[in-house]
């Protein structure tokens, strides 16, 4: 044998066939059956958006709980101030600046980028409330 060769390796022995996947009635491969759990299960926010979305939304820059102020903007897209969120009604927003002012802003008043921010923080918030509500009724049935 010349120097430079080596050995012959045995080949590996080649896997056996597999079957064709079973089709369904719409030619699709079947997908395994699993035994459902213990009844159906309502899915709640937290397994949906894992653990405290709502609570990362409103912990945002200028969000109801957050310790930082965000650029508010108006409505032409000049800026307003340096605020925090501090209350939302029918009509208007409150603003918490850093001096501790408190100006309420109309949304007509307000960007659309400060709207959108403002619709987030109300559907988290609302989510958190019904998370803690129904944690709350969970509790009282005895922690079911």
């Amino acid at each position: 044998m010349p120097p430079s060769a080596s050995p012959a390796s045995p080949t590996p022995p080649a896997a056996p066939p597999q079957a064709p996947p079973v089709q369904t009635e719409s030619n699709q491969p079947a997908s395994p059956v699993e035994a459902p759990a213990e009844g159906p299960q309502k899915p709640d926010a937290q397994s949906l958006f894992g653990p405290g979305a709502a609570a990362e939304v409103l912990a945002e820059p200028g969000g109801w709980s957050s310790q930082s102020d965000r650029l508010w903007t108006d409505a032409a897209g000049d800026a307003l101030a340096p605020a925090r969120l501090v209350e939302i009604t029918g009509n208007h927003a409150t603003l918490k600046t850093n001096d501790g002012g408190r100006h309420r802003i109309a949304y007509r008043e307000l960007s659309r980028g400060d709207l959108a921010f403002l619709r987030r923080q109300i559907d988290a918030r609302q989510s958190l409330l019904r998370e803690t509500a129904e944690r709350g009724a969970r509790l009282a049935k005895g922690g079911q």
